[in-house]
């Protein structure tokens, strides 16, 4: 297993950008860039829920990554999994109030990818750091914008 930790604080109330985090109308606004779809289970984030950010347009071009919500403690944590061919990590986003800004914290943890493919899991567990750190960055700039 391999495991990165990101965080990073927003200028704003806890319940602020907990709520906007976790809400589904919002995350396709943070969770995904111009490249990306998102698509959300009807209803809020809770245990079981699941959502889905499809990659690329049509074709062998698409590829399409099912996160499930496996804890939500609110006001606290959320954590997700996603699972494939060749990766499955889980990511724990924890939020925690710091003097009326807000810390939020990502940590990865990855499973070393089965067969040829496992002298890659460092590569793929950077470039999963990479995104949820331009994630974590849409959503400071959306909220702090916002306030």
């Amino acid at each position: 297993m391999r495991t990165t930790e990101y965080s990073i604080e927003i200028d704003r109330p806890l319940d602020v950008v907990y709520d906007f985090s976790v809400d589904p109308s919002h995350m396709s606004e943070w969770l995904v860039d111009d490249k990306k779809q998102l698509f959300v289970d009807d209803g809020p984030l809770a245990p079981g829920s699941r959502y889905r950010i499809q990659q690329g347009e049509g074709g062998n071009n698409r590829r399409t990554f099912v996160y499930e919500v496996v804890a939500l403690e609110p006001m606290a944590q959320v954590t997700v999994r996603t699972s494939g061919r060749l990766l499955t990590y889980t990511a724990h986003r924890r939020y925690v109030d710091n003097n009326g800004k807000s810390t939020v914290t990502e940590v990865i943890e990855m499973e070393d990818p089965p067969g040829l493919s496992k002298p890659l899991g460092g590569f793929m567990l950077g470039r999963i750091k990479k995104v949820r750190q331009q994630n974590l960055q849409r959503l400071k700039n959306i909220v702090e914008q916002q306030g």
